[in-house]
């Protein structure tokens, strides 16, 4: 009953805000949904002419765009103009809410985004008719945030980017963030291979002959398959076509739909199980938009490499679900220079009273000041000064492998999932429940935290009140427990805040090693564990140390234990944000287990 009274105030403010002033001349009215199959957008074409079915031959006209709230106050905005179809044929800013574009003739889509604190949010929609050497005019007027008390974002339910108004109008969900006005939905397989919460192994960044790999999608699933990976993501430049390959699919590895996203100019991201196609973005804002739509679709919105010379991460982070800090061997990427980032990035804090040049001011630029590390350990350090900053990333790590030469899921990514699908591993990933080894047949480490209660004093059993990606409050003694699997002879380190704060020498009996040890946060921190060795001089290697194996963090936040007898709505519940207790079996590894270590593999 709720949400029909929701969808009947969605439907009155949308015939209030009609009755505004939204007019389009000489013709006017919403156009209707069209259901076309996916095809990719052409976010900023040359010849806008060329691409109109019509061609040049039909002549052009105008069409003069005029974005207000309905107090007649000016909004920042982008307009589009679409073709039937969908594809985009023209756009253009209008920071003053005003804009021309010279068009062909014909009917056409005016799609006009108003900007919220940056991002922008799709407002409405119009057809317009463009007429040979006549101007059309597209006045629209706002009614949503003009009070002042909500922003614009607030009467977008879904999160997708888009008005629930306009959304109705189009013949789209208001309540789903897979459907959207002017792009088509994508569906994906999502087949459960396996029931059961369980730890799985997988690669998260290959390539195919889709993009700059030498493989066919046919070849890379059946190396996956022999390679006996649980997951694989094929993550070809821009572009979604290895996914809608007829060979993408098996009965035993799971495969997630994925692109990498982005330019060589500013960093790409790996975007996993999003249900549009992600467009192209010109600012960070645009570009923050798109990460928030695949999250609300149920995907993930990754950094990727954010330290590689040949494409690092300028985007910024705020909101994305992990960094792949880890891409191709640990040592052999060569560092990232301050010099190599654009001016933006490269800002520093003012001089300081002694006349030094202040700090860098972004994350990016401080770790390419670490000239020693190579660029996985800069992306260590990067990640590191983000989650410090507040934000909550897990990690992951990506072969790049574009051929057979390449071994996949070297390093390994492990995801803990309540089931072996595409949307069991993309909410492992999103909630953190990750941990990454220099191959499938590398160490394996596990980090949980048991917080104090009666079971303490009785002396009784260990008990996972938090693992990877979840939170435990301040002020409660809190015993770490880490246990290492295959790494014998090696050093386990935990990190607080970026920094070594224990360390232990691994000594085991061949099939695994419990430490624990116990902690009173009473102050933010983010925890980590990490497994290292001292790297062997070779030549174009950088760094001292060889990375083994690491963890996404666990969180000690100001929060508190909620009594769950309690009628009341909580926020947090500190005993099952991450872990149920029918999760917990398959959270913790086999103990019976025995581990045999085999030779690294180097590029």
């Amino acid at each position: 009953m709720k949400n029909l009274v929701g969808f009947a105030l969605i439907a009155l403010l949308a015939a209030v805000a009609g009755c505004a002033g939204s007019t389009t001349s000489p013709t006017a009215g919403p156009p209707t949904h069209d259901t076309a199959p996916a095809v990719a957008e052409s976010p900023h074409p040359t010849n806008p002419a060329l691409n109109s079915p019509l061609g040049k031959s039909s002549g052009q006209g105008r069409v003069k765009f005029n974005v207000e709230d309905i107090l007649g106050r000016k909004l920042e905005a982008k307009v589009e103009l679409r073709g039937s179809d969908g594809e985009l044929t023209n756009a253009a800013r209008a920071p003053s809410g005003k804009a021309i574009l010279n068009q062909p003739v014909g009917n056409w889509d005016a799609f006009i985004y108003v900007y919220d604190n940056g991002v922008p949010i799709l407002s409405e929609v119009q057809k317009v008719a463009v007429v040979k050497d006549k101007t059309s005019l597209v006045s629209v007027k706002i009614l949503e945030g003009s009070g002042g008390n909500r922003p614009l974002s607030a009467f977008d339910q879904d999160h997708d980017m888009a008005l629930d108004r306009v959304e109705l109008a189009m013949g789209t969900r208001p309540d789903s963030a897979a459907s959207v006005p002017g792009m088509p939905t994508l569906d994906w397989e999502s087949r459960v291979l396996k029931g059961g919460g369980q730890w799985y192994v997988g690669e998260m960044h290959a390539h195919s002959n889709y993009g700059i790999g030498s493989e066919s999608v046919a070849e890379l699933v059946r190396r996956a398959e022999r390679s006996g990976l649980d997951f694989m993501c094929i993550t070809d430049r821009n572009s979604l076509e290895a996914a809608m390959d007829p060979d993408h699919q098996s009965d035993s590895v799971v495969l997630v739909p994925a692109m990498e996203w982005g330019s060589d100019e500013k960093g790409v991201a790996l975007v996993y199980g999003p249900r549009t196609f992600p467009g192209v973005a010109e600012t960070y804002e645009e570009a923050q938009a798109i990460s928030y739509r695949v999250q609300a679709q149920g995907g993930a919105f990754v950094v990727a490499h954010p330290l590689f010379g040949t494409a690092p991460w300028q985007w910024g982070v705020r909101h994305v679900n992990a960094i792949e800090v880890w891409c191709r061997d640990w040592r052999a990427v060569p560092p990232l220079f301050p010099e190599m980032l654009n001016d933006t990035m490269r800002a520093r804090a003012p001089k300081s009273t002694n006349g030094r040049p202040g700090k860098p001011l972004y994350s990016i630029a401080r770790a390419a000041s670490t000239a020693k590390f190579s660029a996985n350990g800069q992306a260590a350090l990067f990640w590191d000064m983000e989650t410090v900053r507040g934000l909550r990333a897990s990690v992951i790590a990506g072969s790049y492998s574009v051929g057979p030469h390449v071994k996949l899921a070297a390093p390994a990514t492990y995801v803990y999932a309540n089931e072996k699908s595409v949307n069991g591993i993309l909410e492992g990933i999103r909630l953190g429940r990750t941990f990454v080894s220099n191959s499938v047949d590398g160490p394996q480490v596990y980090f949980w935290a048991d917080l104090k209660d009666e079971t303490w004093e009785s002396g009784g059993d260990l008990t996972v009140d938090m693992g990877m990606g979840g939170f435990i409050p301040l002020h409660t003694p809190t015993r770490f427990v880490i246990e290492v699997f295959g790494a014998n002879g090696k050093r386990l380190e935990v990190l607080r805040n970026g920094r070594p704060i224990r360390s232990f020498p691994i000594e085991g009996n061949g099939s695994f090693t419990l430490y624990s040890f116990i902690e009173t946060p009473d102050t933010f921190a983010v925890y980590r564990v990490r497994i290292v060795e001292p790297g062997t001089a070779k030549e174009n290697t950088w760094g001292r140390l060889e990375m083994l194996a690491m963890t996404s963090p666990i969180y000690a936040y100001d929060i508190i234990s909620v009594d769950d007898t309690s009628d009341s709505e909580a926020w947090v519940d500190i005993k099952s944000d991450v872990l149920s207790t029918e999760e917990l079996q398959g959270y913790l590894p086999n103990f019976s287990t025995q581990w045999e270590q085999a030779p690294v593999w180097k590029l």
